[in-house]
């Protein structure tokens, strides 16, 4: 994205970059609420700035509803609490989602060769091939072997236009010598408890796979921890508060499994899920929906898809939306979201892609605006001294 869409425009004398630049607040008018500037700090000192046209928030689905409610834009209950004044009441930080994934295995491959092993199949020799040649097993996407999207049984009901996409991605990734320290941090489990379960793999060709759920009905929000505008906010995800969530997980699982121990393609190579118990699961029979639910509350991990924050709707009138369908935020004037936090419904896949969709939107729509306004200007004043 940056050598894309930033990258060919730095010489513009109009674009000015500041790093080390944190905005502590959106500055109001009291009766207008138009957005007329901001106040920032940099190396420790405080500076003003005014906007000629308007302001455009980019900080992602965390920092910009926390901007908006440091400025006093969100709910007023909320932002009284904290003796913010509310200049406008919005539901911002509400319908927080995420993109939550289970590693789920390991699934053990008895046919020597058909995953790639670090320290077998990564050696000085492909690093050579690969710096000097670009080719060989370097050159392969070594960290997702293969990603697929499957619809579950709920999704298969199709009860709404909202679920007729798949509603899980299955990811394929290669066992390392490190693996069970890099899900350990990432999933705050015991020290030693993946160590532990994945003990003696190193050596053999084995696989995990990440179960995404792509579609989640369960909603969380943000909230300012205090007025400082420089700390951070709360973010409770509520992971699983709807019911469907995890069952949706259990059923890709339960997929995973049968796909990787039944069908031809995976028979033939050898594949098959441990015999070991995860660690905490011991109580339940391995390859049942009360095992898979139990490994599920124990592994998930969020895939840093968070969005939904600031979200998008139809008007005023929508009790959830925080921008219209113009990304400026209701109720002000001069000021617009452009970000993953406006996205209202979360797609079923990495939202990269959608982001960079609503930033290239967001620049027709700001263009078409200040256009149409600039050629009104004009026709007004050639109508006044032409006339």
């Amino acid at each position: 994205a940056y050598r894309g869409f930033l990258e060919p425009f730095l010489h513009r004398t109009n674009l000015h970059i500041y790093r080390f630049a944190h905005v502590n607040k959106i500055h109001l008018g009291k009766k207008t609420k138009r957005a007329y500037g901001l106040t920032y700090k940099r190396h420790g000192v405080e500076h003003f700035v005014r906007a000629k046209r308007e302001i455009i928030i980019s900080a992602g689905a965390i920092d910009s509803p926390k901007l908006l409610m440091v400025s006093g834009i969100g709910p007023k209950e909320h932002l009284q609490s904290l003796g913010i004044k509310c200049q406008i009441d919005l539901p911002v930080g509400k319908n927080l989602m995420d993109h939550i994934m289970i590693v789920f295995g390991p699934f053990i491959v008895d046919t020597p060769g058909k995953t790639i092993v670090p320290g077998r199949d990564i050696t000085l020799h492909t690093a050579v091939e690969y710096f000097s040649k670009w080719k060989g097993i370097m050159a392969s996407a070594v960290a997702a072997n293969a990603v697929a999207y499957i619809h579950t049984k709920f999704s298969k009901e199709r009860v709404s236009s909202l679920e007729e996409s798949p509603d899980i991605q299955l990811l394929l990734l290669p066992v390392n010598h490190n693996l069970h320290d890099a899900y350990e941090e990432a999933t705050s489990v015991k020290p030693g408890l993946m160590r532990k379960y994945m003990e003696g793999l190193e050596e053999k060709d084995s696989f995990m796979v990440n179960v995404m759920l792509g579609r989640q009905r369960s909603r969380g929000e943000i909230k300012l921890a205090s007025t400082d505008p420089l700390a951070s906010p709360m973010m409770d995800p509520k992971y699983f508060s709807h019911p469907d969530d995890i069952r949706r997980l259990v059923d890709g699982i339960n997929f995973t499994v049968q796909m990787v121990e039944n069908t031809k393609a995976f028979r033939r190579i050898g594949t098959r899920l441990t015999k070991r118990h995860f660690p905490g699961c011991e109580k339940y029979e391995l390859k049942t929906d009360l095992y898979y639910e139990c490994y599920a509350r124990h592994m998930t991990l969020t895939d840093y898809h968070q969005c939904g924050t600031c979200a998008m709707g139809y008007g005023s009138e929508d009790p959830k939306a925080v921008v219209d369908s113009k990304l400026r935020v209701l109720h002000a004037k001069g000021l617009r979201v452009v970000d993953a936090s406006i996205i209202p419904e979360i797609p079923n896949g990495n939202i990269n892609a959608a982001v960079i969709m609503i930033a290239d939107k967001a620049s027709e729509f700001i263009l078409d605006y200040w256009g149409q306004v600039d050629s009104e200007m004009l026709s007004r004043f050639t109508a006044r001294y032409l006339s």
